[in-house]
């Protein structure tokens, strides 16, 4: 369920939840059950309106909700614990966090690079890291479609694969599982997506 204002919270719902929450589901099926435990740490990067944040209790006993946006932060009352930063500025200390958990939040990183050093540095020794991302040539029929209209980007640029691994292997961290899906939203029409 989610956990959001009038307003933003069905806008959310009806563009963006149904590809994020896939994503979300994709990465809960790659912890392990035998990685549980009431006493660990886990940050929710990017956590946005909270909508991981009672899955990720059920998995760990202490989960920090952490988003740029305040707004979003207290668009719900679920998390016990919220911090309203920059991921590329985390106020975390090193070795103070067991579990990783980013859904679609990454790609927003200013420097990914420099992220995923942060990130590693934060993490315990046996720490771990779940992270989903948007990769380069994503949104590409949108940014086809404005260039009928002119020639201004109005899409974000995303990191491509090769340099997300590259900076995944940079960071210290060690790739245990990569699973690389397309997600993709379908309408009969442009009217039907608003």
């Amino acid at each position: 369920d989610f956990c959001l204002s009038r307003g933003l919270g069905d806008v959310y719902k009806r563009q963006h939840a149904h590809v994020q929450k896939k994503a979300a589901d994709d990465l809960f099926k790659l912890i392990a059950p035998s990685a549980c435990n009431k006493n660990k740490v886990c940050v929710d990067l990017g956590a946005g309106p909270l909508v991981n944040t009672h899955q990720l209790k059920s998995l760990y006993g202490n989960v920090l909700s952490m988003d740029l946006s305040f707004n979003m932060l207290n668009s719900c009352n679920k998390g016990d614990y919220k911090v309203c930063a920059d991921m590329d500025n985390l106020p975390l200390q090193s070795n103070s966090v067991d579990i990783i958990f980013s859904n679609f939040a990454v790609q927003w990183s200013a420097n990914f690079n420099m992220l995923l050093k942060s990130l590693y540095e934060v993490l315990k020794p046996g720490g771990q890291a779940f992270i989903s991302t948007v990769v380069e040539g994503s949104l590409n029929e949108i940014k086809t479609a404005f260039a009928a209209v002119d020639s201004h980007s109005h899409i974000n640029t995303f990191n491509s694969v090769d340099y997300i691994n590259q900076s995944v292997q940079s960071s210290g961290f060690n790739i245990t599982n990569t699973i690389s899906t397309c997600l993709l939203y379908t309408s009969p029409s442009p009217r039907d997506r608003q």
